[in-house]
C-alpha cells in the first residue's frame, strides 16, 4: 500500500491523520518513467494524470538527477522535479524509483524538506528503491 507522509511527522500542532491510496487504484492515472524536464512538463500539463513516477540514479557529480536505466545524464534533477511537483496548480502524486543506495541517502533529505508541503497540498509521496 503507498500511503502520504504521516503530517505527525512534519512537526509540533500537526494532524495525525495517514492518507492511504493504492497506487493501482482506477482512479489513478500515471506518467511512467517521467525522466526528462520535456517529460514532466507533459505530464503536469495533462489534467488526466493523478500520479508521476521516475528513476532515481546518482549522475556522477553528487547531483540526484532523474534517469532511465540506460543513462545516467538527464536535463531534470530530483529537486527541480519536486519543486515543479509542488508548484502543480492541481495536486498530483509522485512515486519516486531510487535505482541505487546513493541516491536513496542523498534524496531522502530533499524528499523531506518539501514533505509538509506535499501533506499539505494532499500529495502522496511513493518511494521506491530497487536497490
Amino acid at each position: 500500500r503507498g500511503h502520504c507522509i504521516p503530517q505527525s511527522a512534519m512537526g509540533a500542532g500537526a494532524d495525525d491523520r495517514i492518507t492511504y491510496m493504492r497506487p493501482s487504484s482506477p482512479l489513478q492515472r500515471w506518467s511512467h518513467a517521467t525522466n526528462s524536464v520535456a517529460r514532466l512538463h507533459r505530464a503536469l500539463g495533462d489534467a488526466t494524470v493523478s500520479a508521476i513516477e521516475v528513476d532515481v540514479m546518482a549522475d556522477g557529480t553528487g547531483r540526484r538527477a532523474i534517469a532511465s536505466h540506460h543513462s545516467r545524464h538527464s536535463d531534470l534533477t530530483l529537486r527541480t522535479f519536486l519543486e515543479e511537483c509542488v508548484r502543480c496548480e492541481r495536486p498530483v502524486h509522485v512515486k519516486l524509483d531510487f535505482k541505487e543506495m546513493d541516491a536513496v541517502r542523498a534524496g531522502l533529505p530533499e524528499v523531506a524538506s518539501l514533505a509538509k508541503v506535499f501533506a499539505l497540498r494532499g500529495q502522496c509521496v511513493w518511494l521506491n528503491a530497487d536497490v
